[in-house]
């Protein structure tokens, strides 16, 4: 069986003693809290000691920068406090009623007051430090219990388990180290009686905290979707509202023209690597166009390793690509453009792509590439292809089962389906230890 532990320490008060990683706790230290060991007596097959450690002063910096301040953990427990305290008035009353003696009843009263006495009057610190011992009281820890009367009143009904008076972890957590001295060691580690390992495999505690963290909220984010111009995202917006109502509110489109943000595929890939650096969170599909642009643009960023909330495409390849008609040099030909020449016009179906003469538009090859080795190109018409599409979406009596809208469909499909995969390959990671 496998025996580990996982403590934080607050000085000498101990904060969490248990089988699971505290996430909330470890994720406040960072990679640069590590402490390397250089114990080389250490058993070749067991888990090397890990320990994270910072001061009191730079936990409680970081706790304030997160919003956990000291006013709110105070004003948490008067609250608290205040609630307790109503609660055994009325205990108090109701046991009155069971005494048939005068003195018995005025013993009762001034025991009551006494009690109150003490709770109202103990300190924001002594109620924490209180809280304190008994939580190292309850891991096996420290037998000292400071108050037996706040000791009373945070201990639940049942009298076994401890209320905490805090609304979460992290609320405690600063309270806890704002009742320590700014030099006191606050530590995470590692414990590892019996556990075997991987020598190879780098575990880095903080950096899964922080996912264990994220997740539950990256799945009520809406995923936000980067294209190469305000064209895609309000053709797509509009598909999507059109097509898949239920889902229009899981999505969030790059607004290019609010926020007069550029377009094209240098732009789009600039600010997906923005993005990344600048460490969102969100989910984010970044999504290029079918052509040689696009095509290398998303290479390069795959090569990039984004952080694996990002997720890298191109418009997917289409029948009626594989053989359109363009125009170059040598006049008019039919050939392949998946990959050279597909931009969002040519999802938009066969409809909107027929000009007035009744031939599909052609395809205007406007430059070579030459890291591609390949042509790129674009549709004549692209507005009217668009007012087309835009005409038909909206008075289309079952935009679902229309066969112009099936391009469409399968860029939107493609998009749904993008985050079933990353979830599996990021938990694949983590427990590989990569």
């Amino acid at each position: 069986m496998i025996d580990y532990r996982f403590e934080v320490f607050i000085g000498n008060d101990i904060l969490d003693f248990s089988n699971s990683l505290p996430s909330e706790l470890v994720a406040v230290f960072t990679e640069s809290d590590r402490l390397i060991s250089n114990d080389e007596t250490e058993d070749d097959d067991m888990m090397p000691p890990h320990t994270y450690e910072a001061t009191v002063r730079t936990i409680r910096d970081r706790l304030e920068i997160m919003g956990y301040t000291s006013d709110q953990w105070r004003q948490e427990l008067e609250d608290f406090k205040a609630d307790k305290i109503e609660r055994e008035r009325e205990f108090i009353e109701r046991r009155r009623e069971f005494y048939d003696s005068h003195s018995e009843v005025e013993r009762e009263k001034l025991a009551g007051n006494h009690f109150f006495l003490v709770a109202e009057r103990s300190s924001s610190e002594r109620w924490v430090q209180t809280l304190l011992d008994m939580i190292g009281y309850q891991w096996g820890g420290f037998d000292r219990i400071r108050s037996k009367v706040l000791n009373k009143l945070m201990l639940d009904e049942d009298s076994v388990s401890i209320d905490i008076p805090f609304s979460d972890n992290l609320s405690l957590f600063r309270a806890a180290v704002d009742v320590h001295p700014d030099s006191d060691l606050v530590r995470f580690e590692f414990g590892n009686d019996l556990f075997r390992f991987d020598p190879d495999v780098e575990i880095q505690y903080t950096v899964i905290a922080r996912s264990n963290l994220l997740e539950p909220a990256q799945a009520l984010q809406r995923i936000l979707i980067l294209t190469e111009g305000k064209s895609d995202s309000k053709l797509l917006r509009s598909s999507l509202q059109r097509l898949f109502p239920h889902l229009e509110h899981m999505y969030s489109f790059l607004d290019h023209s609010s926020f007069r943000a550029p377009g094209g595929t240098g732009d789009l890939e600039r600010l997906a690597r923005g993005f990344a650096g600048a460490g969102v969170s969100n989910r984010v599909i970044v999504l290029f166009d079918n052509d040689t642009a696009g095509v290398a643009a998303a290479k390069r960023l795959r090569e990039a390793k984004l952080p694996l909330n990002f997720y890298v495409l191109s418009l997917p390849d289409i029948e009626i690509a594989r053989s359109y008609p363009t125009l170059g040099p040598t006049g008019m030909t039919h050939t392949d453009i998946n990959g050279r020449a597909c931009g969002i016009e040519l999802y938009c179906g066969k409809s909107a792509l027929t000009a007035e003469d009744g031939e599909l538009c052609p395809i205007q090859w406007t430059g070579y590439d030459r890291a591609m080795e390949r042509y790129q190109g674009e549709p004549l018409e692209k507005e009217k292809i668009k007012e087309r599409f835009f005409e038909r979406l909206k008075n289309s009596p079952d935009p679902e089962s229309d066969p112009e809208f099936s391009s469409i469909c399968l860029i939107l499909k493609m998009i749904m389906g993008v985050f079933w995969y990353s979830a599996i390959h990021a938990e694949r990671q983590r427990g590989e230890g990569k």
